[in-house]
């Protein structure tokens, strides 16, 4: 089969899973208010520059939606306008800087008093900043990166909000837990949602009555970062650094006027006809959330034209009758108005996996399972049908140490995940093949056509993207075999988790050493799936640098960094190239739309026990977006190939 699917539907969109925990410790509303001295003018050094703001279009001069500052610009050297401090003085500091975060980052420096409750501050004036007296922050979530020096009395960061009402402290953030990663010495990466805040009156600090606070938020005349002592001490010289300062308004829908002639990835994708998608999560009781972070959806929507559909859990409880389950699409039905909009194609996984299931699915008899399937795919492709152009009917069903199948002989003590709830008996087991018996399988993808006649079925797999690897042809001879004895596969899915240069992880491949010879035999393999009569989908693509072995405080770090960004651009390419010149690929996934915490296949930081168990990284450094979803070497990579 040659001819890709490019339907054009307006579909509708959400995924159910996990939620980002950040970072910043919740504190006791003890904070009192933030005594400063009037604004005056900063003092100016040589290496000072104008600080300029990128700030969305809008029709009236009363709000700004999105603002981002990143104290780059020195087109205009000499002048800091809007921001002030009246603690002594503002530098930019190009020596102490975050990864991802630029060439400069603002400095506050200044003698902070012994007392109790001192601090250095800075601000930004609404007025000198936007040519309106207020803004409304009670729409909006604000970021911002901070440093402190680990030899600074400073305790706590305080972002605070004033009017002439008074001034309203939302949230502080720690600076001094022993071995807590809000400690100092490293960059921090603070959120505020300030919406919230303003919804539930929980601010950290107020002396005015809630609704003169919810004023004070409401029409901000000033916002300001404050670098706060919480303990008594010695008056002393020091300074705080501040930089990647952002908002966005939470209430955004239909995100972006998508045209023609808009400089996005979205918009070349559209040009070529190729389906361009990044993952979307949704479920707050769980450890990711994407959905909630309104620039992760402004970005998805803004870049992508298609997105994942997210299917509810099964109960954790076994039920007294599985065939009467009933599946819960709140959080689903929460993102149709998003999706709609935006007008987002849509992909989707039901079926089964070996991992992540609830206890009685993992010692489910083969029949209870069936009955489990039945019921979920009936109730998911239901749901969906006419929406979903994909379903990944079932997920990694081979063996991860070898050319085999996961099943229920293979209980593993001696794996790592052994004994945690993720995979209690360990990461080789399934309870959905005995032996060779793959009927559950087979079952799912028969139930899917049932349901949906016109959504294509795919299995998704990892480790099966190079053509001639004994993994690659036994996946291959396996969906083959399953198509000719009539089950109703139509694709296979291909995960590629990457990492340059080679991956730590256990059992961790070089297979980028040679980057042209793999983008080739992945090449090839695709083709050869084509001439079978397969669709092949990218479904899980991330290419992560490796930062744990170099030093980014050095010049020689930030070199090897900055060849490895180039490298990944260069893999996103080729791949990007793959998809284009290949008629028979479905779709590409991004993985994450940005680097978030907890978004990359190398980063567990956030899967219960098994953190312990595996390796973690300070950084995700993955995908086309930075962490303050600022665009990478590797997005324009992927730009210059779609627009050839």
């Amino acid at each position: 089969m040659n001819i890709k699917i490019r339907i054009c539907i307006a579909v509708v969109v959400l995924i159910a899973t996990s939620m980002i925990s950040c970072n910043a410790q919740k504190n006791e509303k003890n904070v009192p208010l933030i005594t400063s001295s009037e604004v005056s003018p900063t003092e100016r050094t040589e290496t000072e520059a104008i600080l300029t703001a990128t700030i969305s279009p809008i029709e009236e001069k009363t709000d700004v939606m999105i603002y981002s500052n990143y104290f780059e610009d020195e087109k205009n050297a000499g002048l800091f306008e809007g921001i002030t401090t009246s603690s002594g003085s503002l530098n930019l500091n190009k020596s102490n800087l975050d990864v991802q975060s630029g060439k400069q980052a603002l400095e506050i420096t200044g003698t902070i008093p012994g007392a109790i409750f001192s601090s250095l501050e800075v601000t930004f004036d609404v007025g000198s900043l936007f040519g309106f007296q207020t803004l409304d922050l009670s729409t909006k979530t604000i970021r911002f990166s901070y440093f402190v020096p680990e030899d600074s009395p400073i305790d706590i960061i305080v972002l605070v909000v004033l009017s002439d009402t008074g001034q309203v402290s939302l949230k502080n953030f720690n600076t001094n837990q022993e071995g807590d990663v809000n400690s100092k010495n490293s960059w921090h990466d603070a959120e505020v949602n300030v919406s919230n805040i303003y919804k539930n009156a929980d601010w950290a600090w107020s002396d005015l009555s809630d609704e003169e606070s919810q004023k004070t938020i409401k029409n901000a005349e000033k916002i300001m970062i404050a670098a706060m002592r919480q303990n008594e001490g010695q008056s002393v010289k020091t300074s705080f650094l501040i930089d990647n300062l952002k908002w966005i308004n939470n209430d955004v829908q239909q995100i972006v006027d998508q045209n023609e002639n808009s400089e996005t990835l979205r918009t070349y994708a559209d040009r070529q006809g190729i389906m361009v998608s990044s993952t979307l999560l949704y479920d707050p009781s769980l450890f990711v959330d994407t959905f909630s972070d309104p620039w992760y959806r402004y970005t998805l929507a803004t870049q992508f034209n298609m997105t994942s559909a997210g299917v509810p859990n099964p109960p954790a409880e076994k039920p007294d009758d599985i065939s009467q389950i009933e599946f819960d699409y709140t959080l689903t039905n929460e993102t149709l108005e998003f999706i709609d909009k935006n007008n987002l194609y849509l992909y989707g996984g039901t079926g089964g996996w070996h991992t992540g299931n609830p206890r009685w699915i993992t010692d489910g008899t083969y029949e209870e399972l069936k009955t489990f399937l039945d019921k979920k795919i009936e109730s998911n492709l239901t749901h969906y049908k006419g929406k979903v152009l994909y379903w990944g009917v079932f997920n990694e069903i081979l063996d991860s140490n070898g050319i085999s199948l996961h099943n229920r002989q293979k209980k593993d003590i001696n794996d790592v995940m052994y004994g945690t709830d993720w995979a209690p008996y360990g990461g080789r087991y399934s309870p959905y093949v005995d032996g060779d018996d793959t009927s559950l399988i087979e079952f799912a993808f028969a139930k899917a056509r049932s349901v949906d006649p016109d959504a294509k079925l795919f299995l998704n797999e990892f480790g099966v993207e190079e053509f001639g690897t004994d993994r690659s042809n036994f996946f291959h001879n396996l969906v083959l075999d399953m198509k000719n004895r009539g089950v109703p596969i139509d694709g296979i899915g291909i995960q590629l988790h990457l990492m340059y240069p080679k991956s730590p992880a256990p059992g961790g491949t070089d297979n980028l050493s040679n980057v042209e010879k793999y983008l080739d035999r992945i090449d090839e393999n695709v083709k050869q799936y084509a001439i079978d009569g397969f669709f092949v989908a990218f479904t899980e693509f991330e290419c992560q640098i490796r930062l744990d072995d170099i030093d980014l405080s050095t010049q020689e770090g930030q070199d090897e960094y900055s060849r490895r960004q180039l490298k990944q651009a260069e893999i996103y390419a080729g791949i990007m190239k793959i998809v284009k010149e290949n008629p028979n690929v479905a779709f590409i996934n991004f993985w994450s739309v940005a680097d978030r915490p907890q978004m990359s296949a190398y980063d567990w930081s956030g899967m219960e026990g098994q953190a312990e168990n595996v390796h973690k990284f300070v950084y995700t450094d993955s995908f086309l977006f930075d962490k303050n979803y600022e665009p990478k070497p590797a997005y324009f990579a992927i730009m210059e190939e779609l627009k050839e």
